[in-house]
């Protein structure tokens, strides 16, 4: 599969993660995009939590109620519909996301002014007034990451345990930076398993 035109953000940031430069290239943006779908979660009209005015959306657990005063629910929708408090920390999106206001492609679609697919918030302008849904896919960057390092790349000589970059010659050990990306990643996109809701 070619590398997609709304994966370069994603690219670039697990490009900085593995300390790839244009220097040292040991990745090609199509191993990078593959080890990342490897590392993908799928999100199928998931409910967006929001401020009062209906201006700010993001992706975290929704908290309102029928009953509340300041976040009563105007869509057509039931309030059971997952939201994103089943999963763990969120973000990381693809570019090709869809906010709708309601589960199916038939419902209508809105774009944000201003969007951080990185923590997944969409900040409106001119108020939708509805609760709105995210279908779109995120990515697992930092197990992504570790994944890269973990294949040891040849830069011409024996295995790799860490590198010296620029005239500061700043060295890192690889090891230690694949373990402490494995450990981020075990909180990122990851669905809550046996998780009972009321």
């Amino acid at each position: 599969m070619a590398v997609r035109a709304s994966m370069a953000d994603l690219i670039t940031t697990t490009k900085r993660l593995v300390g790839q430069t244009v220097a040292s290239s040991p990745w090609t943006e199509q191993q990078i995009q593959d080890q990342l779908d490897q590392n993908r979660t799928h999100f199928d009209y998931v409910l967006l939590d929001r401020d009062s005015d209906y201006r700010h959306f993001w992706s975290r657990a929704w908290s309102g109620t029928p009953e509340s005063l300041y976040r009563r629910p105007v869509s057509p929708q039931p309030i059971s519909i997952p939201d994103f408090s089943l999963f763990t920390r969120c973000g990381f999106y693809e570019s090709d996301y869809s906010l709708r206001s309601g589960r199916t492609e038939a419902d209508d679609s809105y774009t944000a002014d201003d969007a951080n697919l990185n923590d997944g918030t969409f900040i409106f302008s001119t108020a939708p007034s509805v609760e709105l849904y995210f279908a779109g896919k995120g990515y697992n960057i930092y197990q992504a990451a570790a994944d890269l390092m973990l294949e040891t790349p040849d830069f011409g000589r024996l295995a790799l345990a860490s590198e010296g970059r620029g005239a500061l010659s700043q060295t890192y050990a690889w090891r230690e930076k694949i373990q402490d990306y494995s450990i981020r990643g075990r909180q990122l996109n990851r669905r809550i398993p046996r998780l009972f809701r009321a």
